[in-house]
């Protein structure tokens, strides 16, 4: 049976992401500072105190506000997906009370009796954020263009079509393209053909 591979052309495939025009306006770019309220409750159980912490943030993230931004763009013959437009970071850190409860035993048994204990987690106070892309813009994400099933030398009806020979009586896809074979020498996960080529 004649030899087919998908094919992909390597600009298609190599992972890419950038700062396209958008079209919309008003979306600021300057970085943004979050910082949380920290606030606990004291309960008492078994005659002791126990804290738990909360730290809830006044403000949402400034990436609520990408959702006016397009989902996709086209740009330089590619289909680009709208990916996060701001990096966040953890400023400042704090150890938060939590209550725990640990089982009892008896006689080697788990009992129903819970014992409280005071723990803690390190949960994060203060936010920043800072855009990827000046106002404006957005970050977008290159998506790959389907490939081509190509055949073996003289059955292809496009020359451009045709695999090339590789080693004895094999053959593979051209120089500047990626296969979507998996155990091909140059496989690309990102390279998808709409048909199977068999």
């Amino acid at each position: 049976m004649p030899e087919q591979d998908c094919c992909c052309e390597e600009a298609s495939v190599k992972e890419e992401e950038g700062c396209l025009p958008t079209g919309i306006t008003g979306l600021s770019a300057e970085p943004v500072v979050l910082r949380g309220n920290y606030s606990y409750t004291v309960q008492t159980e078994r005659g002791r105190e126990y804290r738990r912490g909360v730290i809830t943030f006044s403000s949402l993230s400034p990436e609520t506000k990408e959702d006016v931004l397009p989902s996709t763009l086209s740009s330089q013959g590619f289909t680009w997906n709208k990916g996060t437009q701001w990096q966040r970071a953890c400023d400042e850190e704090m150890k938060v009370p939590k209550v725990v409860y640990h089982p009892t035993y008896k006689n080697g048994w788990e009992t129903d009796d819970r014992v409280p204990e005071q723990e803690h987690d390190t949960k994060c106070l203060v936010f920043s954020f800072i855009r990827h892309c000046p106002a404006g813009e957005g970050l977008y994400v290159k998506q790959p263009n389907e490939g081509e099933c190509f055949q073996e030398p003289g059955l292809a009806g496009e020359k451009s079509r045709e695999l090339t020979r590789s080693a004895g009586l094999s053959f593979k896809c051209p120089e500047g393209y990626h296969s979507g074979t998996e155990l091909a020498t140059d496989y690309s996960p990102r390279c998808k053909c709409r048909t199977k080529c068999a």
